[in-house]
């Protein structure tokens, strides 16, 4: 494992230096045995070493390393001892790990956790002492054999973490150093702060628990209760298990030996042992578990002989975008451990040069760079030294949407896609559905995320759209160039390589901002809420008005209801659309012509939705995409069109003409008599048209009459009127007789007017005739006529339409 913490102080000054690596023992003795390689040889020569050696004549003095060579690691050679509690001596020596023979070597490489940095112990060689954490003293005690030496590998000691350059150069070897030994030793002991209970008999309890289940693999689960379970449950949440750098050492290894306190347990049968055990009142150890397990299961399928080259040693894993998906919310006390861990997992040919190991480098820098190998040069890109979020802005085609999720199953998860027929491969086709298995990433993928390119970036990208930004679920995935596809009722696979078409994608519709949070998949928070402060904070804001602010975001809203009406999600693209336009309507410095392109686009949603409600939505915001002048081009504003406004749409479409062109006309007679026959909007309208040009308005007998017709609005209009301009409101016979027809409200119409103005209203044969004509309610007008005793004309049976 690699440094993860500054290590405890190891240099000083001291005569001693390390012993002799093999090649340089083999020049110094007459007879090497052909069969021996470099590590046998050092067992056979270095006894010679240590003969006659005692704790007593062990160097106190601190250790000093020496220069490695190059293409050399260094290896800990443990003495035995058959006393576990006795000092621990062992020797440092050069092994020349490159070029040699193909298979496995005979060391064994340390896969653990540091621990605290401010408990240490001593282990002495006969140059000097090398001080280490509690943990790894606790794990070479243990891996000491009473008779043999013991070779092994473990960073803390085996890289001068005091040399940089080294520690650059050893961190590149990982992969190489793990994949080489003859087994990875999985050390999970360590004592946790207010450990549970004696965590040491936990951990011999809970790998025997392991061992159990993996022997009775056809048996029913375990009970999620008792005490082994328990012990289970609390080794599993050990810190191991949340580290980046352990999952590239099991990653490596072609054989994993699990190590707690006392009892070991083969990789292979620690695998299968928890898979047969219930953790389904823990998903979150479930989760925190399966990619380390996943490496771990698969560690003795992989072949012993390694390949190796000069240029730079690499597990094959995955692109590079994969891994760092799946495991950046894994823990690292140094950040750039996120990054460097992942390297030795890639499979690109090519890695850029500035990502490789470089611990001088910063964690701003760092983060910044692995940003642009996935993003390209095009997009702006912003880093902090104290946040493990990155910022990106960057135009991006949309290729679809996810609308279907399984639940993941070891490292991969399968999806279903929609491609849009905006997508142009497919523009034949509507609304195409392909299945993918893809790696599961640390941000979960969920129904409705969109699928999208961003400029300069050469495979697809993931992400979740949120009010004013998106966040990155994963940056990088692969699809392979066949899939199998559903459209309507054929189904088939297509053959298709998208490689090439991304290469060639030119159009880049939408500028998003993109969030790229490594930090709230760790925390397990709602990334909706987190990056208020973030956005508001950033230099770019730092000029803008608070007349300015609502702009910004009805342009960011309007930008992401397209993202979502281009995926194919057109219920989202118009809350988000509908929401930028009445931001825009509620600024009056707003650009005409961004209200006009805003309106186009949310008509455009309501027709690709489709239904009855929508086309009348669509309808209306035509209207009043024309009336402020779709294209420049500004629709004249007659007397007719005035009126055909009052009299369709609400009280926001006469607003925003009154604002934008109400210089352009007067409100005529006519217009208000459409406004007051407006079916659903009328008061509404009337309300505003008097508050704004009272003067100009005049309550004629042809208005009143008009509003008395209104079969859906009369009761509250006239109520309206008779409030706000009751003295000019004369209730002649012609607006009686209309209220008296009104086949939904005439009784009330009648019983309202009675009421407020008796003495005014008329009763003549008109009238009781449109009475008696009431289709609806024929018989409530009369009543209310007859009893109210008004002065009225004799009735006959024609009229009163009564038998």
């Amino acid at each position: 494992m690699s440094p993860e913490t500054p290590s405890p102080e190891k240099s000083g000054q001291g005569d001693g230096s390390p012993v002799q690596g093999a090649e340089t023992l083999a020049r110094d003795v007459d007879f090497v045995p052909p069969a021996a390689s470099p590590a046998e040889f050092v067992f056979a020569q270095g006894s010679a070493a240590f003969k006659g050696v005692t704790s007593a004549c062990l160097s106190p003095s601190t250790y000093r390393y020496s220069p490695l060579p190059k293409d050399c690691i260094r290896l800990l050679w443990l003495m035995p001892h058959e006393n576990k509690d006795a000092p621990i001596q062992c020797q440092l020596f050069d092994y020349l790990l490159l070029g040699s023979r193909g298979g496995t070597h005979l060391y064994e490489a340390l896969s653990y956790v540091w621990g605290s940095p401010e408990k240490t112990q001593s282990i002495f060689t006969p140059t000097g002492c090398v001080s280490v954490t509690e943990n790894l003293h606790a794990a070479l005690s243990r891996l000491r054999d009473g008779s043999l030496p013991r070779i092994v590998w473990a960073d803390a000691v085996c890289i001068n973490q005091d040399d940089m350059e080294e520690r650059d150069q050893q961190v590149k070897a990982m992969a190489k150093i793990y994949a080489k030994a003859s087994r990875v030793i999985v050390w999970l002991e360590e004592m946790p702060a207010g450990g549970h209970g004696d965590a040491s008999l936990d951990g011999d309890l809970a790998l025997e628990e392991i061992r159990r289940a993996a022997a009775g693999s056809g048996s029913v689960q375990s009970s999620t209760s008792g005490t082994s379970h328990e012990a289970v449950l609390h080794l599993l949440q050990r810190s191991w298990f949340r580290r980046i750098w352990v999952l590239q050492e099991v990653a490596a290894a072609r054989h994993v030996l699990i190590m707690c306190h006392s009892t070991e347990i083969e990789g292979h049968a620690f695998c299968s042992g928890l898979k047969h055990l219930d953790f389904s009142e823990a998903p979150a150890v479930q989760s925190r578990i399966k990619s380390a397990v996943y490496l771990i299961k698969d560690a003795v399928f992989r072949p012993k002989a390694v390949a190796s080259s000069s240029d730079r040693f690499s597990l094959g894993i995955a692109s590079l975008g994969q891994p760092v998906d799946m495991y950046h919310n894994r823990e690292a006390t140094d950040r750039r451990d996120k990054v460097y861990a992942l390297l030795g997992m890639s499979s690109d040919d090519h890695i850029r040069a500035d990502l490789m190991p470089d611990y001088r480098a910063s964690w701003k820098d760092l983060f910044h760079r692995l940003v642009r190998s996935f993003v390209g040069e095009v997009a702006s890109v912003e880093t902090w030294d104290d946040k493990e979020i990155a910022s990106i802005r960057s135009d991006v085609c949309v290729l679809g949407h996810i609308s279907s999720v399984l639940e993941p199953e070891d490292d991969k998860q399968t999806v279903e896609m929609i491609f849009q027929d905006t997508f142009k491969p497919f523009a034949t086709r509507e609304k195409l559905r392909a299945q993918h298995t893809l790696h599961a990433s640390a941000s979960s993928i969920r129904l409705g995320d969109v699928i999208c390119l961003l400029q300069g970036s050469s495979t697809p990208t993931i992400i979740r759209v949120y009010d004013d930004y998106c966040a990155i679920v994963a940056i990088s995935i692969y699809l392979p160039d066949f899939f199998r596809f559903e459209e309507g009722n054929q189904r088939g696979i297509i053959i298709f390589r998208w490689s090439r078409y991304f290469s060639d994608v030119e159009t880049f519709s939408h500028r998003c901002l993109l969030i790229w949070d490594w930090e709230k998949t760790s925390r397990n928070s709602d990334a909706g809420k987190d990056y208020t402060c973030l956005l508001r904070g950033q230099p770019a804001k730092d000029d803008t008005t608070e007349q300015e602010k609502p702009l910004d975001e009805a342009a960011r809203l309007e930008r992401l209801g397209l993202v979502f009406r281009d995926s194919g999600q057109d219920e989202e693209a118009i809350k988000r659309l509908e929401k930028a336009v009445e931001t825009l309507n509620s600024i009056p410095q707003a650009d005409i012509h961004h209200k006009v392109a805003t309106m186009d686009n949310l008509n455009m949603a309501y027709k690709k939705e489709g239904g009855q409600k929508n086309a009348a939505k669509a309808e209306r915001l035509g209207a009043m995409a024309d009336l402020l002048g779709r294209r420049g081009d500004y629709v004249k504003i007659t007397e007719d069109n005035l009126a055909r406004v009052a009299k369709l749409f609400d009280r926001e479409v006469m607003e925003l003409l009154l604002d934008c062109r109400g210089n352009e006309f007067h409100l005529t007679e006519k217009v208000v008599i459409a406004a007051v026959r407006n079916p659903r909007h009328a008061k509404e309208v009337v309300k505003l048209l008097l508050d704004r040009r009272e003067e100009e308005i005049a309550i004629t007998e042809e208005v009143a009459k008009a509003a008395a017709e209104n079969d859906d609005s009369s009761m509250q209009l006239m109520e309206f009127l008779l409030d706000r301009r009751g003295e000019e409101f004369e209730i002649t016979e012609e607006v009686v007789k209309a209220a008296a027809g009104n086949p939904r409200n005439g009784e009330c119409l009648i019983k309202m007017l009675v009421n407020r103005q008796r003495d005014q209203i008329p009763i003549t044969e008109g009238v009781l005739k449109a009475a008696a004509g009431n289709y609806s309610n024929a018989e409530g007008v009369m009543r209310v006529l007859l009893d109210q005793g008004l002065d009225q004309p004799a009735i006959t049976t024609d009229q009163s339409g009564l038998e």
